[in-house]
């Protein structure tokens, strides 16, 4: 470590350069060799004692030139130029550089009085420090002229922001005259780049309301032209929005009602059913009566309107006039019912003398007898068509009546197998059925089900190959064993729970030519019949399972489809069952 001897060398080393080379500043040019020569000698000095004892800070302080809080007795001549330039203190860090000191006499030289920073020296600092009287013995200690970050926090509370940038030049230690010249600078700045800013600002939001707007009248006119009536309500139902369709549609007037529930003011039963609909259903068909006393049929559609929040704050509800759809619809079913049944009298009647020829047929040679089979098997299939449209007319028109009666389930299972028997035995398919010795008892309407068995069955005798015949997929491809003769079983598979009802599972099996995945959705659906690209089935309807579906459904229970082709299907069906019925589960 230096000694004090040494220190105070230095100090004055660095002091009397600094003298000479601002006396030789003042007489010649910065240029002149002789001030380069006294600059180059200061900066030196200054870099070695930088090496040797850190950072530089020459202050003044009363009457006192101060070398890091060291009294130099002998500075008169430094102290008299820092207080006449209005320097408290020159600090010099590591990593001067010697440019650094000519930019310094620059200022010097043209006698700016200068503060904190003013100069582009980054290792050369001015006013960093102030020295105070410590005590009556004039020690004397450097003290930061930047305040306590907390205090200066502290003073700041509850300010304006002028208030404020004054307060934070204030702790710089400037003069009164400079801490408001640079306030003024600070604030006309500050001023200037906000008008910017401001401007700036007011001139996108102009933008971004015309964009709005523009959308906001495009929006407005498709929904005025809209050929659907539009309303939207809040989440009280009061009305926000109605375009002329819709009070066509509706058949009231509704504008004068914004803001307003949507309810209000119109007669008594006209909208209260539409009013709830637009409160919570998303699709829904009612029927209202108008001011001018037409009854009409609306579809109303509608969504939910959620804020940022995920907060219902409304309900967007698009209403279609779908009395003309409706009207055709009944007429359509009420056509297809009429007919289908004034075809029913007639082809009774047609296959009733067919079947007598049939029985008196001894006289007629083969080829005649070949014919009034095929026209007896044409009004059988002709007669199941008429049943099958008119039972799908009566559950469309929900007339369709279900007696449920206690049947006992293996007489009744065994009756269908053997109804169906000679069917399959023509068609060289095994029927068969298993099911345990003891079976609770079914609470089904008997004929119904019955329909729903024979269905099942029929198409499983129909899809499935005879003995040492390669069934094929609705592609046509062989599938199945060839070697392996066809099957179809009606099985008992238990009691199982659903809520409360106890129901009956049964499933029916077959080892035909199975159903493609893409069709299994649809296979229920009227008139769609998949698998029957091959001749040698017969198509009908493609209600009877759109049929079978609704019967089980109206009973309560459920029935579906596992498939693959070439590996038959598996129909399975749950029906009621009488309770305590020797349940077997």
């Amino acid at each position: 470590m230096e000694t004090a001897t040494t220190n105070i060398d230095t100090a004055l080393n660095i002091i009397r350069a600094f003298v000479k080379a601002m006396g030789r500043a003042n007489l010649y040019s910065l240029e002149h060799p002789s001030v380069k020569d006294a600059v180059s000698q200061m900066y030196n000095s200054t870099l070695d004692a930088i090496k040797s004892i850190g950072d530089i800070t020459i202050g003044a302080a009363d009457d006192k030139l101060l070398f890091n809080e060291m009294v130099i007795e002998d500075g008169a001549a430094l102290f008299s130029l820092l207080k006449k330039l209005d320097i408290q203190s020159i600090q010099f860090s590591n990593g001067l550089q010697e440019i650094e000191f000519v930019k310094l006499f620059e200022c010097i030289k043209g006698g700016i009085k200068m503060q904190a920073q003013i100069i582009d020296a980054p290792h050369i600092r001015l006013n960093t420090a102030q020295y105070v009287k410590m005590s009556e013995n004039e020690k004397i200690t450097e003290k930061a002229l930047t305040q306590d970050a907390d205090s200066l926090i502290k003073n700041l509370e509850g300010l304006n922001f002028d208030s404020m940038i004054m307060q934070v030049i204030k702790g710089m230690g400037l003069s009164p005259d400079d801490t408001k010249k640079i306030f003024d600078i600070v604030i006309n700045r500050f001023k200037g780049e906000l008008d910017d800013a401001v401007q700036e600002a007011t001139i996108e939001l102009e933008k971004e309301k015309d964009v709005i707007q523009h959308e906001k009248e495009r929006v407005e006119n498709i929904i005025e032209d809209s050929a659907s009536g539009i309303i939207t309500v809040d989440e009280n139902c009061n009305v926000v929005m109605v375009n002329p369709e819709a009070e066509r549609v509706i058949g009231a007037k509704l504008r004068d009602k914004v803001g307003r529930p949507v309810w209000d003011g119109i007669r008594e039963g006209q909208m209260v059913t539409l009013a709830r609909d637009l409160k919570g259903v998303q699709t829904s068909a009612v029927e209202i009566k108008g001011e001018d006393d037409i009854k009409r049929t609306i579809k109303a559609s509608n969504a939910v309107i959620h804020n940022t929040y995920d907060k219902m704050v409304g309900i967007f509800s698009v209403l279609s006039d779908v009395t003309k759809y409706k009207e055709l619809e009944q007429m359509k079913r009420d056509f297809a019912a009429n007919v289908t049944h004034e075809l029913r009298t007639p082809l009774v009647a047609t296959k009733q003398a067919i079947g007598n020829m049939l029985l008196l047929a001894e006289n007629l040679n083969e080829d005649q007898k070949k014919m009034l089979q095929i026209a007896h098997r044409n009004t059988e299939r002709l007669s199941r068509l008429i049943n099958d449209i008119l039972d799908f007319s009566k559950i469309e028109a929900g007339k369709m009546l279900i007696r449920q009666e206690m049947v006992e389930t293996a007489p009744f299972l065994k009756e269908i197998v053997g109804s169906l028997k000679p069917f399959a035995d023509s068609n060289g398919i095994t029927l068969d059925i298993k099911m345990p010795n003891v079976l609770p008892s079914l609470f089904v309407d008997k004929d119904r089900i019955t329909q729903v068995f024979v269905n099942l069955l029929s198409n499983a005798i129909k899809f499935t190959s005879p003995l040492n015949t390669p069934d094929r997929d609705i592609r046509g491809q062989a599938c199945g064993d060839k070697n392996k003769g066809g099957m179809a079983v009606v099985e008992t598979m238990g009691v199982v729970k659903e809520g409360h009802n106890d129901l009956l599972r049964i499933k029916v099996t077959d080892t035909g030519r199975g159903i493609d995945k893409k069709d299994i959705e649809r296979i229920f659906e009227k008139f769609v019949q998949v698998g029957t690209k091959d001749a040698t089935v017969i198509r009908g309807t493609g209600l009877g399972l759109a049929i079978t579906k609704n019967i089980v459904e109206l009973h309560g229970g459920k029935i579906w489809v596992e498939s693959e082709l070439g590996k038959g299907s598996r129909f399975f069906v749950t029906l009621p069952i009488v309770p305590e019925s020797g349940i077997k589960r």
